[in-house]
């Protein structure tokens, strides 16, 4: 059927045209059913099924109208809109969560409704006097319905989309003004800090300086030549990164840091192998899979050889290195006890009045550097003992080991700030006056007397004292420059009861202390919560005036969140923090408590907008209306930055969704993905 006939012809031609469309929404229907039979979907591609869904009614709807219509373009084409959205949708959700091809396609769909919708309002009122271009244009608009493509890949979808924006310009009629001014969509990125680089820092090796460089094994650097002689890999994206994780782990293990030499030209001549059928379109996947398995080296290399660690304490330590690297289950938790251990031996090294200490406080400091110093040996010692036989028992002596050496340094650094610690709390009332200063004289004798019990326990009061200390000193600095609207959202007017109650409570804790008890430990978290929350607030204060911001943040291709989703998403957060300062006023616990975890989870999406907002004025030189709409159909997506902001795109949609359908716990679900992707970039980012 050509595309005059499907458009215009016969109403008995143009009820065949209606069947056909039917047949291809009951069509794509069963593909939807039958994959939701095959597999169990996330909450992510169910709500874009579901979407899909939603459209047939729609679409079948504006089918009923057909038969007596007569000849009505437009009509076709809020039909093929849909069907082509639809499509789009199915697609989307057919797609992995953590696919690019999932946000790509479902923003597409977004943009081709709002394209369909300013279309619609562009050209109603000039049904009856259409030119034969704009006819042709919705022509082949109408076409493409009835070969939709296989969209494979990322690039698929953006070729998919220019196809039908093009057909969508010629049908809006355009003025040569209008198509002159329809620019890329999206800004140019905001250089990173890791992007930026350091001045007078050499700029890294390019891929195919590092690949040469690759001189053996010869099986190795073969691989890597057959690679990247082959034309047909030339400008591929995935092939790219791959060929950068394996010459990370060619290069480490060249290096040979935390390999054991026995088996690194095992690993030398696996990877070769992997690569070489990575290099065959053939067994590419087969040789992705053997990289796959590769890349927990290059990980665990990659740790062992970003610790900072001297030269001769590395060979001590080498036998825990190799360790880590071959075993990946355990292997994270040894490094980071070696990063542990660096980071205390620095600290205790850096501290002048340890290795030769005032007079004053010697007797009190000596049995702990001691004790610090046999804790150090004892690690080493255990670091080397482990091998494949023995697994459990040295590993978790080198964690007593830190444990220790951590209370050791804890309790020597204390000691030297108790001066100044009672200073500090002397200001806040403690009962009776001159409690602490007699309690630091009785501490002095427990802590160089010979009863371990009681030096235990002095320790304790004095770290105690100390910690309530750094608390009182930086609880007192109540955050500056927070507009009153801030304040009144996030706080609820409470601050004067807040710095009432935070005194009260250092006064009470000292009190304590001064008389010898221990203090409940959750009363120092909400002085540290308090701390928390203050800062909390300047990120408010940036994030209230990012969103005054974003609304020019929609004319951008990779962003389709409107400033009420963010309203409404981070909600929670703003009723959650003033809570926490009413529960901190009031001493009730459970806002106090509850409020680190709100924290943890929402404050990537503030951060994540506070971020964006910065590409608002760049935004705001972008066309709007239905020729804005129509140029993110022209913008390409595949391969292009931002793609934070697109799965952020996609996801809020669902997690809006299933907000709306009162689905808590599918929405929860895509809210704890967007968290997690959004606290991964920006770790990734420092």
């Amino acid at each position: 059927m050509d595309g005059t006939a499907g458009r215009a012809g016969s109403s008995s031609l143009r009820w065949t045209c209606a069947i056909a469309c039917a047949v291809i929404v009951i069509a794509l229907g069963h593909d939807l059913t039958a994959r939701a039979a095959d597999t169990a979907p996330s909450p992510g591609s169910t709500a874009l099924g579901e979407r899909a869904t939603k459209l047939e009614a729609e679409i079948a709807k504006l089918l009923q109208q057909r038969p007596s219509s007569g000849n009505a373009p437009l009509l076709d084409m809020r039909i093929d809109l849909r069907l082509i959205e639809r499509w789009l949708l199915v697609r989307a959700a057919d797609a992995p969560d953590e696919e690019p091809l999932r946000d790509i396609a479902a923003l597409r769909a977004d943009e081709i409704r709002a394209a369909g919708q300013g279309l619609d309002a562009r050209l109603t009122p000039l049904e009856k006097s259409l030119t034969s271009t704009q006819l042709d244009g919705l022509g082949r608009l109408h076409q493409f319905t009835y070969r939709f493509p296989e969209l494979k890949t990322s690039a698929a979808v953006d070729e998919a989309a220019k196809t039908i924006g093009l057909s969508l310009i010629m049908a809006a009629g355009p003025s040569p003004a209008e198509t002159q001014n329809m620019p890329m969509m999206r800004p140019m990125p905001l250089r990173s800090a890791s992007a930026r680089g350091t001045a007078g820092t050499a700029a890294p090796a390019s891929l195919a300086s590092r690949i040469d460089a690759i001189k053996s094994p010869e099986p190795l650097a073969h691989a890597f030549a057959a690679i990247v002689a082959d034309p047909r890999n030339r400008n591929d994206a995935e092939l790219r990164d791959t060929l950068t994780q394996a010459v990370d782990l060619a290069e480490q293990l060249q290096r040979g840091s935390g390999i054991d030499p026995n088996a690194r030209a095992g690993l030398q001549q696996q990877l070769a192998d992997a690569l070489s059928l990575y290099g065959d379109a053939r067994t590419r996947s087969i040789g992705k899979n053997h990289l796959a398995e590769l890349d927990q080296y290059r990980r665990s290399l990659a740790s062992v050889n970003q610790l900072e660690i001297p030269a001769a304490l590395r060979d001590k330590l080498a036998p825990a290195l190799v360790w880590a690297t071959h075993n990946a289950e355990h292997g994270g938790q040894v490094l980071s006890l070696i990063q542990s251990y660096l980071s205390l031996c620095n600290r205790f090294d850096a501290d002048a009045n340890l290795a030769s200490p005032p007079a004053n406080q010697r007797r009190m400091i000596e049995p702990l550097t001691h004790h610090f110093g046999a804790q150090r040996m004892a690690f080493i010692q255990a670091a080397q003992l482990l091998t494949d036989s023995l697994v459990s028992s040295p590993v978790a002596s080198m964690e007593s080991a830190v444990k220790q050496m951590t209370e050791s340094l804890d309790a020597l650094q204390a000691i030297e700030q108790l001066p100044h610690a009672q200073q500090i709390l002397a200001t806040y009332k403690v009962r009776p006056t001159g409690a602490l200063e007699r309690r630091a004289n009785l501490l002095a004798n427990e802590l160089a007397g010979s009863s371990p019990a009681a030096r235990d326990q002095a320790v304790r009061i004095v770290v105690d004292i100390s910690r309530l200390a750094q608390l009182a000193e930086a609880s007192a600095v109540a955050p500056k420059n927070i507009p009153p609207d801030v304040i009144k959202a996030y706080v609820h007017d409470r601050m004067p009861g807040v710095e009432t109650r935070r005194t009260t409570l250092i006064g009470d804790l000292a009190t304590q202390l001064g008389a010898g008890k221990v203090p409940d430990k959750s009363e120092f978290a909400k002085l540290q919560t308090l701390i928390d929350l203050y800062e909390a607030l300047g990120q408010a204060a940036e994030f209230e005036a990012a969103m005054g911001r974003i609304d020019t943040l929609d004319r951008w291709v990779d962003w389709s969140i409107p400033a009420t989703k963010l309203r409404t998403l981070t909600d929670p957060y703003r009723e959650a923090t003033a809570a926490a300062f009413e529960g901190f006023v009031t001493d009730n616990s459970t806002p106090i408590s509850r409020w680190p975890d709100v924290r943890k989870s929402d404050a990537p999406i503030l951060a994540f907008v506070i971020h964006d907002a910065a590409y608002a004025d760049a935004c705001a030189k972008l066309p709007t209306g239905v020729f804005g709409d129509l140029a993110k159909l022209l913008t390409p997506m595949n391969n292009q930055p931002f793609a934070t902001e697109r799965y952020a795109s996609a996801t809020i949609s669902a997690w809006s969704y299933y907000t709306d359908a009162a689905e808590t716990q599918s929405a929860q679900a895509m809210f704890d993905a967007l968290t997690a992707k959004l606290t991964a970039e920006q770790k990734t980012d420092k």
